[in-house]
């Protein structure tokens, strides 16, 4: 809407600008702009026009405007056009519009929006409408709506909607991450089931509505959705709510997301549940959900009305949170304004003026039953998809007994995963890590490069080392809005500590210091690259041993016959050595070449020597030390007796 502004006309002198305003109009609003601040009134009765009310020539006359100085307060007279008292009139709010333009505006709107009427009926109310239905189509048609699966459900029935949903979670489970969350390997799924249960402050009941209240078959499933979807995520977030709280809360309710009708049937409701538990959150647990099933029956047990109030009333300050994150905060704010009014408005009136002491009982022994689901249950909440829980879990308690994990590579830790896959870090953005460490045993040190998915200015990362039954190592990507850790263990001996990350163009590099590496070979000479045949002259080597662990990799029957190899890359210093092709030097190069063919394997006892790499026969090397079969030969060893040798396991010795 455009503000009406006046004709005016300019002129000037050498030392003034003049502006010339008509005002010549009768009004019932008064604006006052004082820079950068503007007040609108709008008074029931109208007042005089302003050349009737403010004097242009003073003198002589009382001042209608008048500005203090030293308050720094101005002054307005208004002269009446009625001598009679406005009524309210210390009530009155700043507004541009007058009572009755409002109500004129708001029916036009409610004209057009029901113009926009539905196939199918949606929502607690099972209308026919959705509110702010212009605003909401706008967004459709932008394809940015964020939170929603079916975008237009006038157009769906609900029994399609509920497939929608299923087939969305089916291509959202992944096998992988509901191990790695149940074996829990770094211990985070237990920390978070350590929690203290967040419990929401005591609300009070809403102004009542003309609206008619949803029925119980309704709502009741729909308040379990709720319940368990706000639950979860105040225990994730620890009772600290975020940016991406919203989509926590309704992705994990199937009505909010999907728009499908709540089921009456409690199984199926649950079923439901614990499919979307399973499938968005970065933590797909059993344990995670049943454990807010628990903190829901907590949360039933005493003042269940007051607490599912404030439930609400804190949900519609995340609801409100969210405008702060990543994203067109026009377009969320129409989606979930659009799931406040369709879905928790009505809830919010059925809890304040209809819900009894019964049907919170039912939800308590239903959140109960919950707590120890049954394996008929599990059987249910696998199907569509084919997810054998049961299985899984075998498979989980075994990893645990075996002391493994890791069944996600490479392990992202984040809080769940948006619409693309991509995993999402709750509070801390929408990040996930990918790093490489090198150990640099030579020097006592590993060299880490991590790389954040999503980098933001002032993001730091540090490195927590610490000691056990293995070197555990932590990265942790840290900035005002994002906080991500990605942990790995090693049995390298890196010593303990906190590691400072330098920050470059594309990654962050950390030095970890590490001990001097603990040599068990027994061995009397340690060769130590770059090896050369002369200085090995003379020396009877009748075994390699491996310097770390002393392990003998190759033996000889008598002392090894060594044979010196050229330097790498010899050949390019050929032009260096002749520029004709015909002379005699070419033939022997030839011959040379011939004679250290990559392909050429070196006769039993003998041993070749580069600066870099030794060669030997596989004959030569000790049963069940080398065990890496190399499925393509490789540059320096060929087929002996049908095997192919890896040869990096026998070189670098």
């Amino acid at each position: 809407m455009s503000l009406q502004t006046p004709p005016y006309t300019l002129n000037q002198d050498a030392g003034h600008v003049y502006v010339h305003i008509d005002c010549n109009a009768d009004a019932t609003t008064f604006g006052c702009f004082v820079e950068p601040f503007y007040l609108p009134l709008a008074f029931p009765l109208g007042v005089e026009r302003m050349e009737c009310t403010i004097a242009l020539d003073v003198s002589g006359k009382e001042q209608t405007v008048h500005y203090d100085a030293q308050s720094r307060m101005l002054h307005v007279t208004l002269n009446k056009t009625e001598h009679v008292e406005f009524a309210n009139l210390a009530a009155l709010q700043p507004q541009l519009l007058s009572e009755q333009e409002m109500e004129h505006m708001e029916k036009e709107s409610i004209e057009k929006d029901q113009a926009m009427q539905l196939t199918y009926s949606v929502g607690l109310l099972q209308t026919h409408s959705i509110p702010a239905a212009q605003a909401y189509e706008a967004a459709v048609a932008s394809g940015r709506v964020p939170y929603i699966e079916v975008l237009r459900p006038g157009d769906i029935p609900s029994c399609k909607r509920t497939h929608i949903a299923e087939q969305h979670e089916c291509e959202k489970w992944d096998e992988g991450m509901y191990l790695d969350a149940t074996v829990d390997p770094d211990g985070l799924v237990a920390e978070l089931i350590a929690l203290p249960m967040h419990i929401p402050t005591l609300g009070t009941a809403p102004k009542r509505n003309s609206v008619p209240l949803c029925a119980s078959r309704l709502a009741l499933p729909m308040l379990l959705q709720v319940v368990f979807a706000y639950l979860y995520e105040m225990r994730i977030a620890a009772g600290d709510p975020s940016t991406e709280s919203a989509w926590t809360i309704c992705k994990l309710s199937r009505s909010l997301a999907a728009w499908t009708d709540p089921d009456p049937s409690m199984e199926q409701t649950f079923r439901a549940i614990f499919r979307r538990a399973l499938t968005f959150p970065l933590y797909r647990t059993k344990a995670l959900a049943t454990k807010v099933c628990e903190d829901a029956v907590q949360l039933l047990s005493a003042s269940p009305r007051e607490r599912l109030l404030g439930m609400l009333t804190e949900i519609n300050a995340i609801f409100a949170l969210a405008l702060d994150g990543a994203g067109s905060a026009e377009v969320m704010q129409t989606v979930l304004y659009v799931v406040w009014e369709t879905w928790l408005a009505p809830l919010q009136q059925y809890i304040a003026f209809k819900a009894d002491t019964p049907a919170f009982a039912i939800m308590r022994d239903a959140f109960t039953a919950m707590q120890s689901p049954t394996p008929a249950f599990l059987v249910a909440v696998g199907e569509p998809g084919g997810w054998d829980l049961t299985v899984l879990d075998a498979a989980a308690q075994e990893a645990q007994s075996e002391m493994e994990g890791q069944f996600v590579y490479p392990r992202k830790r984040a809080l769940h995963a948006d619409d693309e896959g991509r995993a999402v870090q709750r509070k801390r953005g929408e990040s996930s890590i990918e790093y490489v460490v090198e150990y640099q045993r030579n020097i006592q040190r590993a060299t880490a490069l991590v790389c954040p998915e999503m980098r933001v200015d002032g993001m730091h990362v540090v490195c927590l080392v610490e000691d056990g039954q293995r070197i555990s190592v932590t990265f942790e990507c840290i900035s005002a809005t994002q906080r991500t850790s990605i942990r790995f263990f090693t049995e390298w001996p890196l010593i303990p500590g906190r590691y400072e990350g330098e920050a470059q163009e594309q990654v962050f590099v950390i030095v970890l210091q590490a001990r001097p590496a603990q040599m068990l070979a027994t061995a009397d000479t340690v060769l130590r690259t770059p090896w050369t045949h002369c200085a090995l002259q003379g020396a009877a080597i009748t075994e390699l041993q491996c310097i770390a662990c002393g392990t003998p990799c190759a033996a000889f029957s008598n002392a090894a016959s060594l044979r010196a190899l050229p330097s790498e890359n010899w050949e390019e210093l050929v032009d260096a050595w002749m520029c004709h092709g015909d002379q005699k030097l070419n033939t022997s190069v030839t011959k040379g070449r011939e004679g250290v063919d990559p392909m050429r394997i070196p006769a039993p006892e003998e041993l070749w020597i580069s600066s870099l790499l030794l060669k030997l026969a596989s004959t030569q090397l000790t049963a069940s030390t080398i065990v890496s079969p190399c499925k393509s030969i490789g540059p320096w060893e060929g087929p002996a007796e049908g095997q192919r040798w890896d040869t990096t396991t026998a070189s670098g010795l």
